[in-house]
């Protein structure tokens, strides 16, 4: 459907709201045009969350606001406010793309907005002036795409290193040992050593200070023979002279993806 006018309330302040509907309610009053108001993301938090204030600057000047808002027979509180528009003809949309989604993603939208605020802007004034918000729609849904796929990447990857840890400890938990401290060296050798990189023996002692005190009493050969031992024990791996946390032992034993697929059609 097109409108006439089309007003985009962006700022999540009272002042705004009442400027946006009144303009919207008295062109569809007075003037007989289709209007449509959008509330965006930071007006539709600040409605839900009632923390519709006036603008700083306007502070001073709240009780002759008030009384412009009473003299037009306005609501003050803002729901009322939106009530009153719609019933006067005004279509209101809300940019709620993120609704009924886990809080973890709930910020998604409004990080995409800041890190592109000039194309945010264009957008909005290009819906304005078409009066369709379809363009302004699929921008936001291509960045909530984005912004979801950093999420679950991000997510997988902290259940990994979860997931590598409980490795970690369980091996070390069905190993028989006779000396405590080279257990427990060895130990924190693995739960320190990051995945994904390759280290040098003299890193590999120093990777924190409680790792370099305990190797700071034991020679090199006791260094050489921990990390043989954590080969044997298939956590760690070696590369030429460097030597790495050995997870993709952990990511063989995971499901394959496409077979789980496909046994969910069978």
């Amino acid at each position: 459907m097109m409108y006439d006018l089309f007003i985009v309330c962006k700022e999540p302040y009272w002042n705004s709201l009442f400027g946006c509907i009144g303009t919207a309610v008295v062109s569809t009053k007075q003037e007989g045009l289709k209007v449509a108001l959008m509330l965006t993301q930071e007006a539709v938090i600040a409605l839900a969350e009632k923390k519709f204030a006036l603008a700083p600057l306007l502070h001073p000047y709240a009780d002759r606001l008030l009384a412009v808002s009473k003299q037009f027979e306005f609501p003050e509180d803002p729901e009322e406010m939106i009530k009153m528009a719609v019933q006067q003809g005004v279509r209101v949309f809300t940019c709620e793309v993120w609704a009924g989604l886990p809080s973890i993603v709930s910020h998604i939208l409004s990080n995409f907005y800041n890190q592109t605020r000039p194309e945010y802007y264009r957008q909005l004034d290009k819906a304005r002036k078409a009066r369709d918000l379809t363009h302004f729609i699929k921008y936001a849904v291509q960045g909530f795409r984005d912004g979801l796929r950093e999420n679950l990447s991000l997510i997988q990857m902290n259940q990994f290193s979860i997931f590598w840890q409980y490795y970690i400890h369980k091996a070390f938990a069905d190993l028989k040992y006779t000396k405590k401290t080279a257990f427990k060296r060895k130990r924190g050798v693995m739960l320190q050593l990051p995945v994904g990189k390759e280290y040098a023996v003299d890193e590999i002692i120093m990777l924190t200070p409680e790792i370099a005190k305990e190797y700071a009493t034991v020679n090199r050969a006791t260094v050489l023979r921990d990390l043989k031992e954590l080969q044997e024990l298939g956590l760690l791996g070696k590369k030429g002279k460097k030597y790495f946390a050995n997870a993709a032992i952990l990511k063989s034993m995971m499901p394959n993806k496409r077979l789980m697929n496909n046994n969910n059609h069978n």
